[in-house]
């Protein structure tokens, strides 16, 4: 095994660039500067391995933690792969056609959404307002490959996603799940709607779990590691690695369980917080 100095673990969106933008340049050199001193540089995302930026893949990281956890590469080998079974999937989905929530099932060939004909069927949905229409159908544009839950026919769901208008509904969907999944939620950036989106992964997968799994792998620890991210599907993560920094731009709960917090993704964050490491 080389000489690692550390493992380096980011989430995309809102930590290396935020969604639609390229990491900045001082990122760019930040994460060069620290692979030549001997660090491993790892993605840690929720989005699935097919719907890595362009940009993102420029980096040519040494690993990467998708689906929030459920599948985990290194070196361009499999260490863990564990989508939901169709009983685990249908289970979920039940509970959020109960409360006639839109959602989409992340799975490995393609993004299956029900949210719009839940809308255009539903008169008395809580979501039932132009605005809302606009955010749900931007997000499933930006979703490459999304089509109907409809068309959905055995492809692997490695996470659901779904959004709620209010905390009582997320509540009452976190209680009706139970302890069988692990249950995320966090308002969706840069909204005006205070909309709050939701993640549901299988029981003990998350990002921490899957950065443990990596340090087993390489035979390090937790404190030969330092994570970067800014919402709470990034929490466990924090808390599991040696270090972990939240980006200015966190939410509060998130910075509330971070080791460190530095500048905002934008403002060169990931490249000062590196160099306070000492590390570049």
């Amino acid at each position: 095994m080389d000489n690692i100095t550390k493992l380096l673990f980011f989430d995309i969106d809102g930590t290396l660039a935020y969604a639609g933008s390229t990491p900045l340049p001082s990122t760019l050199e930040a994460l060069t500067k620290a692979r030549k001193n001997g660090c491993k540089i790892f993605l840690s995302t929720g989005r699935p391995d097919r719907l890595i930026p362009p940009a993102i893949e420029a980096l040519k990281p040494d690993g990467g933690i998708y689906s929030a956890g459920a599948k985990i590469i290194y070196d361009g080998t499999s260490l863990y792969d564990r989508p939901m079974t169709n009983e685990e999937m249908n289970d979920i989905i039940s509970i959020l056609d109960q409360y006639k929530l839109p959602y989409c099932l992340e799975a490995a060939y393609a993004s299956y959404e029900k949210g719009m004909d839940i809308l255009d069927n539903q008169e008395d949905s809580a979501f039932l307002n132009s605005e809302l229409r606009r955010l749900i159908d931007m997000r499933t544009s930006f979703i490459s490959g999304s089509r109907p839950v409809s068309a959905y026919v055995d492809d692997p769901v490695y996470k659901i996603t779904f959004m709620s208008p209010d905390m009582d509904t997320i509540l009452s969907v976190k209680e009706a799940l139970g302890d069988q999944v692990t249950f995320v939620w966090f308002p969706m950036p840069r909204n005006e709607l205070n909309i709050l989106n939701g993640e549901i992964s299988l029981k003990g997968i998350d990002k921490g779990v899957a950065l443990l799994k990596i340090c087993d792998h390489l035979g390090l620890t937790k404190d030969d590691c330092i994570a970067f991210g800014d919402s709470m599907n990034d929490a466990a993560m924090l808390k599991t690695a040696g270090i972990g920094v939240a980006m200015g731009n966190a939410d509060a709960a998130t910075k509330a369980v971070a080791d460190r917090v530095c500048e905002d993704c934008d403002q060169d964050g990931i490249a000062k917080e590196l160099t306070r490491l000492g590390l570049v």
